[in-house]
């Protein structure tokens, strides 16, 4: 759990779980929100998460009271917006505000978040750019749910992100086929994005969504930067997800290198059943990152192309979806787990085990 997580501000979102809004249903009880806010910059005697840790924590401000009984549902709360159900079972409405019967219900802007407006319009451009893709979120539609007042439609993911079901389900992972063929899915859907000229730079499990079968699609691009858009930077990876400086800049990291560095976290989160360095804190991660102090990749079948991940040997996302798919192909031909997947020409330190060639 992150380390803002007992803060006031958060003991006043749960008081707020059963408010009459929700007729009692438990709606922000499991809001949670790693990623980190650009509003305040980056310097030797600030701390990222301490302003996170305000920028993005909800209050009873967020809620505002209605006279009458809802009729929709919030069945999800991100940083910047809420995520609610629709008639159409399919379909989801996501936005800063929830609006119904022309009147507003919940409102996500206040005094530490003004650009509700400018997000949403910034994820429909990436979504258009981004087209019908096997792998990322369908979008359906940018409409107007109040004067001036935009929300997204896009499909919804009937098991929620991957996240969510790793925590409901720790002990009982799926197959390590299917485990690496949802990396594979991650590792293509980021491959289009940079095809199109555009940066996820918030990648993680919970932005991979989930439908039956386990396919995984990769949705909120609220973060997303597309070149020659000069869309400000708003948010970055959580901490496990987060490139080193490696004596650069906070804001001179190539936002490709940063997807993919992500794309490893990603790989390994899927591969171990659990996020990297998971327990400990933020600043901990962060400091063991700076040391180039990473999870041991001892038997992992894809540890290889999770440490090129991490050390910034891939130049593109293809080269990862090549690698994976190498290791993917190569289950197929002998028996699961004796075959570790060793890449030709791979010249990294960590190597899965001959002998333990598994996703643990």
């Amino acid at each position: 759990m992150s380390s803002h997580s007992n803060s006031p501000l958060f003991e006043s979102c749960r008081l707020e779980a059963t408010s009459p809004l929700t007729s009692g249903r438990p709606i922000l009880q499991n809001w949670r929100s790693p990623t980190r806010t650009a509003a305040q910059k980056p310097n030797a005697n600030f701390s990222f998460r301490q302003a996170f840790q305000f920028s993005h924590a909800p209050d009873s401000r967020l809620l505002l009271p209605m006279e009458r009984g809802d009729r929709f549902e919030i069945i999800g709360i991100g940083a910047t917006c809420f995520v609610t159900a629709t008639d159409d079972p399919t379909v989801v409405r996501k936005g800063y505000q929830v609006w119904e019967d022309g009147r507003l219900a919940v409102n996500r802007e206040h005094e530490y978040y003004e650009s509700g407006e400018e997000d949403v319009q910034r994820e429909a451009a990436v979504y258009k750019l981004l087209g019908d893709h096997p792998h990322i979120l369908k979008f359906l539609a940018l409409e107007e749910v109040g004067p001036g007042v935009h929300s997204l439609r896009l499909e919804r993911a009937p098991l929620n992100n991957l996240r969510r079901y790793i925590g409901q389900r720790p002990e009982e992972p799926p197959t390590p086929e299917v485990r690496l063929r949802m990396t594979l899915e991650a590792a293509r859907a980021i491959a289009h994005i940079h095809s199109k000229g555009a940066q996820h730079c918030d990648l993680s499990c919970r932005n991979l969504l989930l439908f039956a079968g386990l396919p995984v699609k990769l949705g909120d691009f609220g973060a997303s930067l597309i070149d020659g858009r000069g869309f400000d930077e708003t948010h970055y990876e959580e901490a496990s997800y987060e490139l080193p400086l490696r004596g650069r800049e906070f804001h001179a990291r190539p936002g490709r290198k940063r997807d993919l560095f992500a794309l490893g976290s990603a790989i390994y989160e899927i591969t171990t059943w659990k996020r990297p360095w998971q327990g400990l804190e933020d600043e901990e991660i962060e400091s063991r990152y700076a040391r180039e102090e990473f999870p041991p990749l001892d038997g992992n079948v894809a540890g290889s192309i999770i440490s090129k991940c991490w050390k910034e040997v891939y130049e593109t996302a293809d080269e990862v979806v090549t690698d994976l798919n190498q290791c993917f192909e190569s289950l197929g031909k002998e028996s699961w787990p004796a075959l570790p997947c060793v890449l030709e020409a791979d010249s990294m330190d960590a190597k899965p085990s001959a002998n333990e060639a598994i996703i643990s």
